[in-house]
C-alpha cells in the first residue's frame, strides 16, 4: 500500500472537518444541514472503522474460535455458530455465547456510535474494558 501524504484517513477526516466547520455552519436550508450532518456522522463512522476496524475484527475471531473451539476466519466462524444456534447446541443461558455477543457488540459500537450513552455508562461500570 502507497505511504504517500495525505494518507485515507487524512483525506476522510479533511473531508469531514471542512463539512464541519464551512458547510454546515452556511447551510440556509434544514434538509440540507440535516443532510450534511448525516455525512459527518458517516464519516466519523469511517474514520473510526480505518482505525479500529482490524482490532475488532480480530476480537470478534477470537471471540468464536473460542466459543466454537474451532479456527477459521471470521465469515466460516459465523457460519458455524448460526448453525449451532439453529441446531439448538446453544441456548439463551449459555454465558460463553452471552459474553461473546457481548464483546462483539461493544466492538462494533465503539465504531458505530461510542457517544451512545448506554455504552459509555457500561465503559464506566468498570464491567468491561474500552474497545
Amino acid at each position: 500500500m502507497p505511504s504517500n501524504r495525505p494518507n485515507k484517513n487524512e483525506l476522510i477526516e479533511s473531508v469531514r472537518e471542512m463539512l464541519e466547520s464551512l458547510v454546515l455552519p452556511a447551510q440556509a436550508s434544514s434538509s440540507l444541514a440535516y443532510q450534511t450532518r448525516v455525512a459527518v456522522n458517516i464519516l466519523k463512522i469511517v474514520e473510526r472503522e480505518l482505525v479500529l476496524g482490524d482490532s475488532q475484527m480480530q476480537i470478534e475471531t477470537e471471540s468464536l474460535q473460542g466459543l466454537l473451539g474451532d479456527m477459521g476466519d471470521i465469515t466460516e466462524l459465523n457460519t458455524q455458530l448460526v448453525a449451532k444456534i439453529k441446531n439448538g447446541d446453544f441456548d439463551l443461558d449459555n454465558r460463553a455465547l452471552l459474553a461473546h455477543f457481548q464483546r462483539v457488540v461493544l466492538a462494533k459500537i465503539a465504531i458505530d456510535n461510542p457517544s451512545y450513552s448506554t455504552y459509555k455508562s457500561y465503559l464506566v461500570s468498570g464491567k468491561i474494558k474500552n474497545h
